[in-house]
């Protein structure tokens, strides 16, 4: 766990930006997550994202973000949350957002206003869709 969180600090205040993923200079948070994956070594290096819109959420009801996820995770019951794992929830017509689970009721995520930022999970709690956790965790 500690090695996590020196990760997550050291992608914190790296401010939003659509389809980036440069610690310190821009992320999004699907970038985030895959990221920091890749540096706790829970993804493959070579693992890149398609391309997707911005507004994606707002005119589609197919999820591109639970898509991704069902390749490189295991979806968990939100029971048995546990640091690292995948907070997936909604904003517009389907679930669109991901953050990481901290510990605590606290989660960390890519905010298109704030950047990176912890959070508490009561803010989700109306749009909550799944927790999942990279395969190689187990």
């Amino acid at each position: 766990m500690d090695e996590f969180k020196k990760v997550i600090e050291s992608w914190r205040g790296t401010p939003w930006r659509h389809f980036q993923r440069i610690k310190g200079s821009g992320v999004d948070c699907a970038w985030f997550v895959v990221e920091v994956a890749k540096e706790m070594g829970w993804l493959d290096k070579s693992v890149m994202l398609g391309w997707y819109p911005r507004d994606w959420a707002q005119h589609n009801t197919r999820s591109g973000v639970i898509e991704a996820l069902e390749r490189e995770c295991v979806q968990i019951k939100p029971d048995d949350m546990q640091f690292g794992d995948v907070l997936c929830y909604s904003y517009g017509k389907c679930a669109s957002h991901v953050g990481f689970y901290v510990e605590n009721g606290i989660g960390v995520h890519a905010h298109i206003v704030r950047g990176v930022v912890y959070f508490p999970l009561s803010d989700i709690r109306n749009r909550f869709h799944s927790v999942w956790r990279f395969g190689c965790r187990f």
